[in-house]
C-alpha cells in the first residue's frame, strides 16, 4: 500500500530517529524511518515522501550510495545528509552528489527545524514547478556565475576572457542564491564573518534569521580569505530578497584552491 509521509528518516541509531521524530511532530510533520540502505530503498519504492533525512554511516551501505541510487531513478524529494563524522570533505561530497543540504551531528532542535523548513519549502516549490512549467518561481544565477549546491554562488570580481585565468588569480564575489532566499521565507537579520577570516569550502559563511526566529546557515562556495564584506546587509538584510546577485552580495574573497574546487561547483549556465 502506498502511503504519504512528509519525511523519511534513515539512520541506524534509534535515539537519533526518535529525536528527529519529536522535532517533526513539533513542526506538525509526519515521519517514517528506516535503519539500513535496503530498508530505505524499499520504503522509497512503496511510499511517497516530501523530504529525506539520511545518515552517512549505515550498517550495509553508506548514505552516499542512497544519494547515488536516488539520483539514478530521478527521485525528486530533497535529501538532507547528517553525520557525526563531520569534515568539510563530507559536506562537499554530499552536495556534489546532489544532497539538498548537510547537517553535522549533534544538532539542536532549531538547527534541524531550519533545514527541514527549507527542505519542505523546496519540495513544495518542485511540485509547483511541475504543475506550472511556464512560471518563474525563483531567479536563477546569472550565466557567468557558479553555484555550490542550491545555496550559494561565486563569480570573478572582474571580467576575464579565459577559464584558466578566471580560476587562477584575483578576487571573487559570493552571495546567496535567490532560491535559498525564497526557501527561508522572510529575512529578518544577517550575521557575517569578519574581514581576513579564512574559511573552507562548505563551511558556514553567514547566518540568516527568518521571520520565525530560525537561523539558516549559508555555506561558503569555495575555500578562501575574506577581503571585504557587504556592510549594507547588516542594516538592510532585505537586500538579498530584492537583489541577491548584485546589490545583495555577501563577501569579496581571495580563493585559495579554486582550480581544484571548481569541480564541486555547478556552472549557472547549465541551469538554463
Amino acid at each position: 500500500m502506498n502511503n504519504n509521509f512528509d519525511i523519511l528518516i534513515i539512520d541506524d541509531e534509534s535515539v537519533i530517529i526518535d529525536s528527529i521524530i519529536k522535532i517533526c511532530k513539533l513542526n506538525n510533520l509526519t515521519s517514517d524511518s528506516a535503519e539500513t540502505y535496503e530498508a530505505a530503498m524499499q520504503k522509497i519504492k512503496e511510499n511517497k515522501y516530501n523530504l529525506v533525512i539520511c545518515d552517512i554511516m549505515l550498517p550495509d551501505k553508506d548514505g552516499f550510495e542512497i544519494l547515488k541510487s536516488l539520483c539514478s531513478i530521478g527521485y525528486e524529494a530533497p535529501v538532507i545528509m547528517i553525520t557525526g563524522y563531520t569534515t568539510p570533505e563530507m559536506a562537499v561530497k554530499s552536495i556534489k552528489l546532489g544532497a539538498f543540504d548537510f547537517l553535522p551531528k549533534p544538532f539542536t532542535i532549531d538547527e534541524l527545524s531550519a533545514v527541514i523548513k527549507r527542505g519542505m519549502a523546496f519540495s513544495k516549490l518542485n511540485r509547483k514547478a511541475v504543475k506550472n512549467k511556464n512560471d518563474l518561481l525563483y531567479v536563477p544565477c546569472p550565466s557567468k556565475y557558479y553555484r555550490f549546491g542550491y545555496g550559494s554562488w561565486i563569480k570573478p570580481d572582474l571580467p576575464v576572457n579565459m577559464i584558466n585565468e578566471e580560476f587562477s588569480y584575483g578576487s571573487f564575489v559570493t552571495g546567496a542564491t535567490d532560491l535559498f532566499v525564497k526557501l527561508i521565507e522572510g529575512v529578518q537579520k544577517i550575521e557575517l564573518l569578519q574581514i581576513n577570516d579564512k574559511i573552507l569550502q562548505a563551511s558556514a559563511a553567514a547566518y540568516i534569521t527568518d521571520s520565525d526566529g530560525l537561523i539558516h546557515s549559508l555555506s561558503m562556495p569555495a575555500s578562501c580569505r575574506i577581503i571585504d564584506r557587504n556592510e549594507k546587509l547588516l542594516e538592510k538584510p532585505g537586500l538579498i530578497e530584492k537583489d541577491p546577485y548584485f546589490e545583495g552580495w555577501f563577501y569579496k574573497v581571495i580563493p585559495v584552491n579554486m582550480k581544484d574546487e571548481i569541480e564541486n561547483l555547478i556552472p549557472c549556465s547549465s541551469d538554463r
